[in-house]
């Protein structure tokens, strides 16, 4: 379909006419042979200004094309993902516009529903897998703990589609709601994070720069940990061990995504691990591999951490449902 096509749905009167070219335009990028980034780009502006005036079934329509689409409109996949389930589904399991990070958030802010879509795509991170099961696991456990029996009143079909556990993760003030406000807390730490741009442009924090030099020149490991895990809004067991030098390349490419350069990454280094470095060469070595980090490749490493972070936060979440009532209170007050 060419512009004159579209420009022609424009002049058909205001009537029906953004259901008609949000429809058209989504159908005209599928049936490109090798849609290019900046075509995924127009279409982001030609459709997402019109989304708020298209029927759900258009909405629908429009998933279910792009999800197969290998380039598909971030913006735009991203919008269809937030949908309730009936009309995020195709791009929950089958977009491969949606990063890892991506994922993680929308289980975060539409819990079970979203999770059990996400569990379907055939190229899931392990980390998020691992997740999911947790937060089915503690979600599980929640519905067990709080269910009620009313023997003498059956529920009504409204009842029944309310307690769903495939429409509502759990009920107000669950275990299974608690665990998903933490992980929304943790998820806070990365969701205002701005796409990658070029790696020439990526400044540090000065304040992210200073606590973390602060830290590491105390000569106490933990401080460092510490301060690494708050910034990197990581679980401090995921971060304690980018201490040991095995996991060394792991450290690099957090400090990376944090935005540091060479040789700021290599002072934190250096301080942690006055042995690491005892030559120049080996000092060479540290800058030249650092350098060929992309600023994008340590955030995807921050993300894969904060996965398995909350996954390890969702399965104590489901220890605690096992204890007894007063306990496990007391434990989520923490």
């Amino acid at each position: 379909m060419s512009t004159s096509d579209f420009r022609q749905i424009a002049l058909r009167g205001e009537e029906g006419r953004a259901e008609r070219l949000f429809r058209a335009s989504v159908s005209a990028y599928c049936a490109l042979t090798r849609p290019t980034r900046q075509d995924a780009s127009q279409l982001d502006d030609l459709t997402l200004p019109h989304y708020e005036h298209v029927s759900v079934e258009a909405r629908r329509y429009v998933a279910a094309a792009l999800s197969e689409c290998r380039r598909a409109p971030v913006l735009l996949v991203r919008r269809l993902a937030a949908e309730p389930i009936e009309i995020s589904a195709p791009v929950l399991m089958r977009s491969p516009a949606l990063s890892d990070f991506d994922l993680v958030s929308l289980i975060a802010h539409h819990g079970i529903g979203h999770a059990r879509a996400i569990a379907g795509r055939g190229d899931l991170n392990p980390a998020i897998a691992r997740l999911i099961r947790a937060l089915e696991a503690a979600t599980s456990a929640s519905e067990q703990a709080e269910l009620v029996p009313e023997p003498e009143k059956a529920p009504s079909l409204e009842e029944e589609i309310v307690l769903s556990p495939s429409l509502e993760p759990s009920r107000p003030g669950g275990r299974g709601e608690e665990a998903r406000a933490r992980l929304r807390a943790m998820m806070a730490v990365g969701g205002d994070a701005q796409p990658a741009s070029a790696d020439r442009n990526v400044q540090v924090d000065p304040a992210v720069r200073d606590k973390l030099r602060e830290t590491a020149l105390t000569g106490v490991s933990a401080l460092f940990q510490t301060a690494l895990a708050d910034i990197a809004g990581l679980d401090f067991s995921q971060a304690a061990p980018l201490s040991l030098r095995a996991r060394r390349r792991s450290l690099m490419l957090v400090l990376r995504g944090l935005g540091l350069n060479a040789e700021q990454a290599f002072l934190l280094v250096s301080a942690i691990d006055p042995q690491a470095h005892p030559n120049t060469e080996s000092i060479r070595l540290f800058v030249e591999h650092f350098e060929l980090i992309r600023v994008d490749a340590g955030r995807d490493e921050i993300r894969r951490l904060l996965a398995d972070s909350i996954a390890a936060v969702l399965r104590r979440s489901q220890g605690e449902t096992a204890q007894p009532p007063e306990e496990g209170r007391r434990l989520w007050a923490s």
